[in-house]
C-alpha cells in the first residue's frame, strides 16, 4: 500500500518528463503532494517556467532587433525617396 502511494505518481512524471524532453515546454505537473515526489513536480514545473521566461526573453531581443533594422532600413528608403522626388522635380523644372 506505501508502495502504491510512492509509485503512484512516477508515470505522470515520466509522461511530463518526455513531453518536456520533446521540446513542449507546456508540461506541467500537479502539485498535490508536500513529500519528495511533490517537491519533484514543483522544481519541475518551476525549471520549464524558467525555460519558457527564457525563450520569451530571446524572442522579444531578436523581435527588437529586427524592428531596429527595419526602422533603419526605412529611414534609408525614405531619404532615398526624398532624393529620386528631388531629382524628379528638378527634371520637370528644367523641361
Amino acid at each position: 500500500m506505501f508502495t502504491g502511494f510512492i509509485l503512484k505518481p512516477i508515470p505522470h512524471l515520466l509522461a511530463s518528463f518526455r513531453q518536456a524532453a520533446q521540446g513542449d515546454l507546456t508540461a506541467e505537473l500537479p502539485v498535490s503532494r508536500k513529500d519528495e515526489i511533490g517537491h519533484l513536480a514543483l522544481g519541475f514545473n518551476q525549471m520549464l517556467a524558467r525555460q519558457r521566461d527564457g525563450q520569451l526573453n530571446q524572442v522579444t531581443q531578436e523581435n527588437a532587433a529586427m524592428v531596429q533594422e527595419l526602422s533603419s532600413s526605412c529611414q534609408l528608403l525614405n531619404e532615398e525617396a526624398e532624393r529620386l522626388r528631388n531629382m524628379v522635380n528638378h527634371f520637370k523644372v528644367d523641361l
